[in-house]
């Protein structure tokens, strides 16, 4: 599978992007900030990530065009860090929405569906103070 990775330069991406390469898988990684991820990760490692593309995960159109641009047919989500007690803030609902959005209308415009995979801090996605409607 061809993986469209993003949050590959947090715990659970850095981890996954050798993981997804020892099983085969070309990656494509979504990052803020290439040079943190090839800071984080053994030359061996970096130079076997087909693409690295730098963008915003709460810009889905941004991430459905990278999708579109690599042909991509999987898609794994590590991005955001959800908030912690005492609910400081974080605006990782707003991500989720994002990530969820430019996959689907990537996977509209394909005509056919993308595997999705969505880890990490997804657990909570409500807490005080975060209400965003649905329908955004």
């Amino acid at each position: 599978m061809k993986v469209f990775l993003l949050g590959a330069t947090g715990n659970l991406g850095s981890r996954l992007v050798p993981a997804l390469l020892t099983h085969n898988h070309t990656v494509v990684a979504f990052v803020r900030s290439s040079k943190k991820l090839e800071s984080l990760l053994p030359p061996s490692v970096y130079q076997k990530i087909q693409t690295v593309i730098e963008g915003d995960a709460k810009d889905s159109a941004s991430i459905k065009k990278a999708i579109l641009d690599t042909g991509c047919n999987a898609v794994v989500t590590t991005a955001g860090v959800s908030a912690i007690a005492p609910w400081s803030k974080t605006d990782f609902p707003k991500l989720f929405r994002a990530v969820i959005k430019g996959v689907h209308d990537a996977g509209v415009e394909m005509k056919q569906p993308l595997r999705v995979w969505a880890i990490g801090g997804q657990g909570v996605l409500r807490y005080p103070g975060t209400e965003i409607p649905l329908s955004n």
